[in-house]
């Protein structure tokens, strides 16, 4: 996972390495591969194509987030926005709820609009949740 990169003190050793042994030509990471590929894994993982990883957000808008996004695209919310019909919303949600569409695309960029609009618009700067920094770098070296 990603967690060893999130490590202070692995950030600022990174930080302090010459330029040299980040990159090898145009291959990234030049030097975590090497150890990694000289100590522990083969070259078929250590060069194989970046994947990415899904993130459920589907799952999330039916299930740990269904409250959440109920009440920031509330009727009250959308009707006094005036930027949206709530029916249509409203319908949006429903159905993706009963598993009878995948409107999660729309739902998460109307649910991010509605956390943009209360806190550059409204002024409301009230955290979207509640999150503790998991390092502090001070200063990057080159």
């Amino acid at each position: 996972g990603r967690v060893p990169l999130l490590d202070k003190e692995l950030v600022a050793f990174a930080g302090r390495l010459p330029a040299k042994y980040k990159m090898m030509g145009t291959q990234r990471k030049y030097l975590l591969k090497k150890v990694a590929g000289d100590n522990w894994l083969p070259d078929e993982i250590i060069n194989r194509k970046k994947k990415g990883f899904p993130v459920p957000v589907p799952k999330w808008l039916r299930q740990d987030a269904r409250e959440y996004t109920r009440d920031m695209l509330s009727p009250e919310r959308v009707k006094q926005r005036g930027l949206f019909d709530y029916d249509f919303v409203s319908k949006l949600l429903d159905e993706h709820e009963r598993n009878f569409a995948d409107h999660a695309t729309m739902i998460y960029g109307l649910l991010t609009l509605e956390i943009w609009q209360q806190q550059f618009i409204d002024g409301a700067r009230r955290p979207v949740a509640d999150v503790t920094p998991v390092i502090e770098v001070d200063h990057v070296a080159n």
